[in-house]
C-alpha cells in the first residue's frame, strides 16, 4: 500500500435467497377466516413487500418537489402516506 491511499476493500458476493414459503392459516370449511387466524410473520412479511414495492417508486425528483412545497405528477410518496395509514387505521379498528 502506498502512502496516502485508501484502504482495500474486499466485496463479497450475496447469493439470492428465495422468499420464504407462506404460512398459511389452517381452514375450516364451516366458518370464515378471521385476521387473528393469520399469522403475525405473515402479515409482517406482506405489509413489508407491499411498502417495499411502493417506496422502490418513489423518484428523487419527487423528493425535490415536496421539499420545496409542491408535489410531483406521479405522486408516490403520497402512495406511501396513503398506505401507512390504511394501516393504522386497520390495526385502530382491530384494536378497539
Amino acid at each position: 500500500m502506498s502512502t496516502g491511499s485508501a484502504p482495500t476493500r474486499k466485496l463479497s458476493k450475496t447469493v439470492p435467497v428465495g422468499a420464504p414459503s407462506p404460512i398459511v392459516p389452517r381452514q375450516n370449511p364451516s366458518r370464515k377466516i378471521k385476521f387473528l387466524d393469520i399469522d403475525p410473520t405473515e402479515v409482517a412479511r406482506q405489509l413489508t413487500l407491499m411498502e417495499s414495492e411502493l417506496f422502490c417508486k418513489i423518484r428523487g425528483t419527487e423528493c425535490l418537489a415536496r421539499a420545496e412545497g409542491g408535489q410531483a405528477e406521479n405522486d408516490n410518496i403520497k402512495a406511501v402516506i396513503s398506505m401507512s395509514n390504511k394501516v393504522r387505521m386497520l390495526l385502530l379498528f382491530l384494536l378497539v
